[in-house]
């Protein structure tokens, strides 16, 4: 099954830790355009549910968003309340509840070579994804 987002979407490979709570490691493809260039369409994300108080601004999280399965990066909460968006806009960004959240991306698989995305270099490269990456689209 196929859920399409605004410009990004994933496709449940493996599971949903929503729905099976004994799973503790979801895969999702990834398609579209909305994290270029970080992530081009191609890839496969390894996803770990994480506590809400865990995430940091630029963390690259799936959720639920308007019955669709999104990827993108972690811009804050408030309360119930969550917010992401993608690499692709400053501002536009989606409000979601916490129990939408499906977890942090842990690895990220391409062209059959795995990844690992925990870290210092990983945290190093998601802040600057997080504020630079609208200025990327300039170079399209």
């Amino acid at each position: 099954c196929v859920f399409l987002c605004a410009g990004h979407s994933c496709r449940r490979i493996i599971g949903d830790p929503m729905e099976n709570k004994t799973k503790e490691i979801s895969y999702f493809d990834v398609t579209g355009q909305s994290m270029w260039p970080f992530l081009r369409g191609v890839e496969r994300v390894v996803v770990r549910p994480t506590p809400i108080s865990a995430l940091r601004r630029g963390d690259l999280i799936v959720f639920r968003w308007e019955g669709k399965v999104v990827c993108h990066r972690f811009a804050g909460k408030d309360k119930e309340r969550l917010s992401a968006r993608p690499d692709t806009a400053w501002q536009r960004s989606e409000i979601f509840s916490s129990n939408d959240l499906l977890g942090r991306v842990v690895g990220i698989a391409h062209k059959d070579k795995l990844r690992p995305w925990t870290g210092l270099g990983a945290r190093c490269a998601d802040l600057f994804f997080f504020w630079c990456g609208p200025c990327f689209q300039i170079l399209r």
